[in-house]
């Protein structure tokens, strides 16, 4: 079986590799396909399950359609190298809060302004041998934008 396929959960014990379940490859965590958080706000990828948000995050309208109020607001997806499918009770949590995937992908665009600390954990359990963990942070030096940002000539959020 190829390494790029492998558990994150390898262990090497006396020179043996030995893996919990190699069966289920790794997701990736990324920045959202909106960019949300704006073009001055700076992604980092700190690892393959660490990303970090720093820089001037936009202020956003509010949005009737999700009841989202005016925020700042970044944005992550975990896209799973798996067809989600094949897995029938998989559990998504965000700081211990129940979440879902999306059409098979996570997302995740949390208000900053309403919050102090701002830092996520996202557990992904796709069954009982195997646990993928990821975290999003804020640097506590990002500054929010207090401006909305403006829309574009079509009408739609930039």
């Amino acid at each position: 079986m190829r390494d790029e396929f492998l558990s994150p959960l390898a262990r090497i014990i006396d020179g043996e590799q030995l893996y919990y379940n190699t069966t289920l490859p790794v997701s990736i965590i990324s920045w959202d396909d909106d960019k949300t958080g704006g073009e001055d706000c700076i992604v980092t990828k700190v690892s393959d399950n660490k990303i970090v948000f720093s820089g001037e995050i936009d202020r956003y309208a509010a949005d009737e359609d999700t009841k989202t109020p005016e925020c700042n607001k970044i944005g992550i997806k975990i896209t799973p190298k798996v067809t989600v499918s094949e897995y029938h009770d998989v559990k998504v949590s965000v700081n211990g809060t129940p979440a879902a995937l999306d059409e098979g992908v996570f997302k995740f665009t949390p208000s900053l302004n309403d919050i102090a600390i701002w830092k996520w954990t996202i557990n992904i359990k796709w069954n009982d041998e195997f646990t993928e963990v990821f975290k999003v942070e804020v640097t506590p030096s990002a500054k929010l934008k207090t401006e909305v940002k403006a829309a574009d000539s079509e009408g739609l959020k930039k």
